[in-house]
């Protein structure tokens, strides 16, 4: 059943590991959309199983190493699961939620010893960085309306280890000025460079941190929501409530700023633009140039080895994609109309419940995180 709130986005970041993993059996022929994983129930099942069986509560992102183990952000359950040869167990948070406490923090346990042995918050992104380690925006106080989480951490796995790269009370530091009483929270995750680049959704922001660690700096966003500032400095301009992120290979970043119906993008020299959608939420526009068309609620963004950029616009009930030329069309479903109906044939035959995410695996598939089906979908070959 398709649900009124929608969740990040945040894109496959490539990764070194020495694990060799096979395509599972079953892959889709080239171009054509498959299940990948989750069986479209809603529950919390599966672990040592096919992926396909698994069953999700609010799956909202994935990310792939480079070997090809997929990591899945199972947001209510309260775990990020790991996908290998088509078997899925969990990788970080037992299952239970962190509960309520310390003086309004919601305290994690397990935080210096095994990742899988330790109880987080609601998982909202994950990402891979080049050296295998693994990224969590993780939500440990969600107020129920989407995206709305009004504290939370980065969360890195190294060796199977978990720590706290970024704390509530780092990402807040940065924005007590406006009173906000320091409150702050990441929903969206991507590691390149070096860094770790977060969407925080309460102050409306886009920060980054060091993958080692250390303070996060703004690099996107005043603190304030709104729709303003294309032209100029980035860390100048209005957001509302970004949400999911992506980094390029010539270092520019795009954001999924989810409110303002658009895609925005952040060049080399910190120069903000609208790459995609006019500001008014719809689903016009196929046809022409991206900045001239509407989206609805997008979440997700990612670009293929082509310069294509791929939208997941959740509220549209579709995927979008930019040619190099700017031209937009819809790639997957069929925008305005949500559905089930789904595997087997192109990907614009079929119909999406609720896309938050789009996101490559090294090999070239394209998978689109359907949130509100519960369900992981797969187009082999699709750059």
């Amino acid at each position: 059943m398709r649900r009124t709130c929608g969740f990040i986005a945040i894109a496959a970041v490539v990764a070194a590991s020495a694990v060799v993993v096979m395509a599972p059996a079953g892959a889709s022929t080239t171009g054509v959309i498959s299940l990948f994983a989750g069986n479209g129930t809603q529950g919390f099942s599966g672990n040592g199983g096919a992926a396909t069986a698994a069953e999700f509560y609010s799956v909202s992102d994935e990310a792939f190493s480079a070997s090809g183990i997929g990591y899945i952000a199972d947001m209510k359950n309260c775990q990020v699961r790991q996908v290998v040869n088509g078997v899925i167990s969990a990788f970080a948070g037992v299952g239970t939620c962190a509960t309520r406490g310390n003086g309004g923090l919601n305290p994690l346990s397990g935080i210096g010893g095994a990742a899988a042995a330790a109880t987080i918050g609601m998982p909202t992104g994950v990402a891979v960085d080049s050296s295998g380690d693994v990224y969590i925006a993780d939500c440990t106080d969600y107020t129920g309306v989407g995206p709305g989480c009004s504290q939370g951490y980065i969360l890195k796995v190294s060796g199977g280890t978990i720590s706290a790269l970024v704390t509530p009370a780092q990402m807040g530091s940065l924005w007590t000025s406006l009173g906000n009483g320091g409150i702050a929270a990441a929903w969206g995750v991507r590691a390149a460079d070096g860094n770790v680049y977060f969407s925080d959704v309460v102050d409306n922001v886009v920060d980054k941190v060091s993958s080692s660690g250390g303070s996060p700096v703004a690099v996107a966003g005043n603190g304030r929501d709104g729709y303003s500032g294309n032209g100029g400095l980035a860390t100048a301009a209005e957001l509302n409530d970004p949400t999911g992120l992506y980094v390029d290979a010539s270092g520019n970043l795009f954001i999924a700023d989810s409110k303002n119906a658009v895609i925005r993008k952040v060049n080399t020299s910190g120069v903000i633009s609208t790459f995609a959608g006019t500001g008014t939420a719809g689903s016009t526009g196929n046809g022409g140039l991206a900045t001239a068309a509407e989206l609805n609620k997008p979440f997700g963004v990612v670009e293929d080895a082509s310069g294509n950029v791929y939208i997941a616009d959740y509220n549209a009930a579709c995927v979008r994609e930019v040619n190099t030329n700017g031209d937009i069309s819809t790639y997957a479903g069929t925008c305005g109309t949500a559905g089930v109906t789904k595997e087997g044939g192109a990907p614009s035959s079929v119909l999406l419940e609720g896309p938050s995410q789009v996101v490559f695996d090294p090999s070239g598939n394209l998978y689109i995180n359907d949130y509100g089906a519960e369900q992981i979908d797969e187009v082999a070959g699709a750059e």
